[in-house]
């Protein structure tokens, strides 16, 4: 079988992304405007041409259904005034292995928004993937986002990627022990590294 050669093009040309990711003193993408508008001043001493950034859930819908783009803006006009391109990444359900950056309205519901049940039955601060409600409010969420960009950015294509769900995972279990995680298991299955 013939190699396959995957370029990444925009624009439909190759299209090499040099630049960085904006990070905090914390580890986490800025929020601060100020600190990001040194940021992709820095990436353009660099010569580079792109910058890798978050986009939080819990700032584009901070009341459910009701939808701000504000930030979103705010980095396609900065990524434009500078002349770089941006890879965005979807930061929401599960970044980190944890639910920090999921909206309000989703944290103080868990009744709704099942959590993770560790094997010790410890409620964890991580939505339970297996749960309907978490799926569907972050699919909800991310498509509106991507409409969003496409209606904003369509001509100048601004974004070339987005990363979904970055560093997904579970911090405190290897799965979900509880209902949701239980019924989504192959009848049988059980990891047994830990004692039930």
């Amino acid at each position: 079988m013939p190699a396959v050669k995957r370029v990444f093009k925009v624009n439909c040309k190759p299209f090499f992304p040099l630049g960085g990711q904006a990070l905090d003193a914390t580890g986490y993408s800025v929020r601060d405007e100020a600190e990001r508008e040194s940021y992709f001043q820095a990436v353009k001493m660099i010569h580079g041409n792109t910058v890798e950034i978050a986009i939080y859930w819990d700032e584009i819908e901070p009341a459910e259904g009701k939808f701000d783009f504000t930030s979103v803006d705010k980095l396609l006009a900065l990524a434009r005034r500078t002349s770089l391109r941006l890879i965005l990444l979807w930061f929401a359900t599960w970044k980190n292995g944890v639910m920090d950056f999921v909206p309000a309205w989703v944290k103080t519901d868990p009744q709704r928004f099942h959590r993770v049940i560790s094997v010790t039955g410890r409620r964890l601060w991580v939505l339970s993937p297996h749960c309907k409600n978490n799926v569907e409010a972050d699919k909800k969420a991310f498509g509106t986002l991507c409409a969003h960009i496409k209606a904003k950015d369509s001509q100048q294509q601004t974004v070339i990627a987005i990363q979904v769900e970055n560093e997904p995972g579970i911090i405190g279990s290897e799965r979900d022990y509880g209902p949701d995680g239980e019924t989504a298991s192959p009848a049988g299955f059980q990891l047994n590294w830990f004692p039930r």
